[in-house]
């Protein structure tokens, strides 16, 4: 009888939580993102996820790519669709646009990380690997910006994109491991000589969320990685039907 009614509970329990879950979406706020440049130096570690490509006297490129890091160790579920959500920071006073470049607008792509530069961004190792990581490897998509992001006060602009397939792939390998999800981000039009630009400029800048360098924006709202079909487990309510 004993035994009956504990089953019983635990199916009403199974089925509470389904219809609960069963659409569920968890947004995941980045445990750390950063830059780290062309020398293999974190740059601005920890608030600082300028991707930059400049021009310096028409001899060495500085370029910088960005990471973020998304903990997805308390999830449980099958992802379905994925989104992130990047800010911009706006002026402030500063005179750092979020969006600098000379062309009309700028496409960052996302590539998927690789375990061994996880590990490096974790103990904040100097390495040229991490940075060639940032962009190479299997795009996760792309983020078209421009001018429009732009703003003269602190309010800043919030910019999202779609995931593809790959990402919810690896996505949902972070989540049956219980560990970290990362991605980097690059600019990969950039030439070093500027001969994208016409005429060819080779100290042009092009600087995608400038600004996140700045001391004034250490409080920035972080990025998010938004998860359809994903939720938190709360083991804790088991017991109430045991």
């Amino acid at each position: 009888m004993q035994n009956a009614f504990r089953k019983t509970n635990l199916v009403l329990f199974a089925t509470l939580w389904s219809m609960n879950n069963a659409s569920a979406s968890v947004d995941v706020t980045t445990t750390n993102r950063g830059s780290i440049d062309d020398f293999g130096f974190f740059a601005g570690y920890g608030e600082a996820y300028q991707v930059r490509a400049t021009g310096s006297s028409g001899s060495r490129a500085e370029v910088t790519r960005n990471f973020h890091v998304f903990d997805l160790s308390n999830l449980s579920g099958t992802v379905t669709s994925a989104t992130i959500t990047f800010f911009h920071p706006g002026e402030n006073g500063q005179g750092s646009t979020s969006y600098d470049s000379p062309d009309s607008s700028e496409t960052i792509t996302f590539y998927d990380v690789g375990s061994s530069s996880a590990s490096d961004i974790a103990s904040f190792t100097k390495a040229l690997g991490v940075f060639a990581d940032l962009g190479t490897g299997t795009s996760y998509g792309t983020l078209t910006t421009d001018s429009s992001v732009n703003t003269l006060d602190d309010s800043g602009t919030f910019q999202t994109i779609t995931l593809n397939s790959d990402a919810l792939a690896s996505i949902q390998s972070s989540l049956d491991l219980g560990g970290d999800w990362l991605i980097g981000g690059s600019l990969p039009t950039w030439q070093p000589d500027g001969s994208q630009l016409p005429g060819g400029n080779p100290n042009a800048n092009e600087r995608i969320f400038r600004g996140s360098t700045s001391a004034a924006f250490a409080n920035l709202p972080p990025t998010t990685l938004t998860l359809d079909g994903v939720v938190v487990p709360e083991p804790s309510l088991l017991t109430l039907f045991l």
